[in-house]
């Protein structure tokens, strides 16, 4: 088996292999690999010269603790059956980190057909979304009409974009939108996806919804907003379609708190699994990492990751004051212990220190440490509203 970047002349061979798999049509197979197949993007995986396996690496960049740091989303795994269990799609996996180091992508992050594959390469689930099945008169409450609602223009894009970023930075994971992704955000023709923006009476845009209604429903695909005044405006306005349908469907970020301002809070909402992340580069992970500690301290953490030799080992990280320092070492000794999985849980703040321990995915030496580290590591909420 060979694993590299697939040329021009295996188009053909993606197709099959994504329309058979995915069970997609081959337009919209034909309409993906027109878009991905180039350098660099899609890896592939050969057997006797014909592809049996491959993926996509996109090149993105998301915030993290309010900066904006390289990670790079997987899409696209798939294997067709005839060589299913040649361990394809681990050697893809192998080398697709390697690549992502190399591009000083820190992250990664996907949506997975199984969590307990990935999960056993390294990704974990670090997403979850806030899922709202509410009847569209649990909105009639909101908003007072002191703006205007409008189509989004292309004019709008910089207003838009700003707005976005801003919300964003409040969110680990979240992408750093470039133009040229924010261009898929604008409405095709023929499309049933709506886009709308909230302008106040200085004629500002301070908010947007991107929604469509189908089914009979009002699905909320992204809804941002400047302040909560803003949003419930724009909640008025989901009301304002009440003649053309009764349901509305919206995956917020899980800490959303519409469900606190429900008249009848007895709705179908639930938090929902989402994608998992994992640390690709966990030293320069480390070190973009904005640790807040009183006083200077120094732990060892002994990581498992056998996938990627260089985050497998013993971390000695060093804090004094905004100076970090982190150096791999030789050293049977360490403070705590965990997989990459659950430190990507721990670093991004999907979970913390205590929840780590409690669900025995963090050992210690003794509790000592765990009261050195309560400090150490910060609080944070994870969102992301993009698929790969």
């Amino acid at each position: 088996m060979e694993v590299r970047f697939a040329e021009p002349s295996y188009r053909e061979q993606a197709i099959r292999l994504w329309t058979y798999c995915f069970s997609m049509s081959k337009e919209t197979a034909e309409e993906i690999v027109n878009s991905i197949f180039k350098p660099d993007i899609c890896l592939g995986a050969f057997i006797e010269g014909n592809m049996a396996a491959c993926l996509y690496i996109l090149p993105y960049e998301m915030f993290f603790y309010g900066n904006s740091v390289k990670m790079a989303g997987i899409g696209g795994v798939a294997t067709l059956p005839e060589y299913r269990y040649h361990n394809c799609a681990r050697n893809l996996l192998v080398k697709s980190l390697e690549i992502m180091k190399q591009n000083s992508q820190i992250f990664s992050a996907l949506g997975p057909f199984s969590y307990a594959f990935y999960r056993k390469c390294g990704w974990e689930l670090c997403y979850e979304y806030k899922e709202y099945k509410l009847n569209i008169d649990d909105f009639k409450r909101f908003g007072s009409g002191s703006g205007k609602y409008r189509p989004m223009e292309k004019t709008d894009m910089s207003a838009v974009m700003s707005l976005y970023s801003s919300y964003a930075r409040r969110y680990n994971g979240m992408l750093n939108r470039s133009q040229a992704q924010w261009e898929r955000y604008m409405p095709r023709e023929g499309s049933n996806d709506r886009r709308y923006v909230f302008i106040d009476k200085n004629d500002n845009i301070q908010g947007y919804i991107f929604f469509r209604i189908s089914d009979g429903k009002f699905h909320v695909n992204e809804l941002i907003y400047s302040s909560p005044e803003v949003r419930n405006e724009l909640f008025r306005f989901i009301y304002l379609h009440s003649a053309q349908t009764g349901e509305v469907v919206w995956r917020a970020p899980s800490d959303d708190n519409l469900i606190l301002m429900l008249d009848n809070p007895r709705r179908d909402i639930k938090i929902v699994p989402g994608m998992m992340a994992r640390i690709v580069d966990l030293q320069n992970v480390l070190l973009s990492y904005p640790f807040e500690t009183e006083y200077p301290k120094s732990f060892v953490i002994k990581v498992d990751d056998p996938w990627a030799p260089w985050n497998d080992g013993c971390f000695e990280v060093s804090i004094d004051g905004s100076r970090v320092d982190v150096r791999k070492i030789q050293n049977s000794e360490w403070d705590l212990q965990c997989s990459i999985g659950t430190l990507t849980q721990i670093i991004m703040g999907y979970i913390n220190i205590n929840q780590a321990v409690d669900t025995g995915k963090l050992q210690l030496t003794d509790h000592n440490v765990l009261k050195k580290l309560q400090d150490v590591f910060k609080p944070g909420v994870t969102f992301l509203n993009d698929s790969f």
